[in-house]
């Protein structure tokens, strides 16, 4: 149930943030040998509307979810197995035929935060995934 609802908030995010990949040339690109290996989800948190306008603010710990990237782009989380690809300082993960683009915020050989940010019909929302090599 816990993975059909990280996945599930992940969709939607998707859905609702399909314009947000920014071609600016101040973006630097990570180092995608990096993000090859595995890691685990550590902390989830963020805010967004609920309708009516009211603000959510949320800041989950998660353990036993888990994360691995392939050099061949491919993804494997939990059960699911999607592709990744890397356009800039954003990291487009592809699943179920839905792209969702996250900033990597932080890439380093021990940690990785992932950030999302967008407007939809309730106002705006921000989530920030961080996740820890395990490998």
């Amino acid at each position: 149930m816990k993975t059909w609802k990280i996945w599930s908030m992940l969709l939607c995010l998707m859905a609702f943030s399909a314009g947000l990949v920014s071609c600016s040339d101040d973006e630097g690109d990570f180092d995608s040998n990096l993000l090859i290996g595995r890691w685990e989800l550590v902390s989830y948190e963020g805010y967004y509307y609920l309708p009516g306008g009211e603000r959510f603010d949320y800041d989950e710990p998660v353990s036993g979810e888990y994360a691995e990237f392939y050099e061949d782009g491919t993804v494997y989380f939990d059960g699911d197995t999607g592709n990744w690809s890397q356009s800039g300082n954003k990291l487009v993960i592809t699943v179920y035929g839905d792209s969702e683009a996250f900033t990597v915020a932080s890439l380093t050989g021990s940690e990785l935060v992932l950030e999302v940010s967008g407007r939809d019909e309730d106002g705006e929302y921000f989530d920030r995934t961080t996740f820890r090599r395990v490998d």
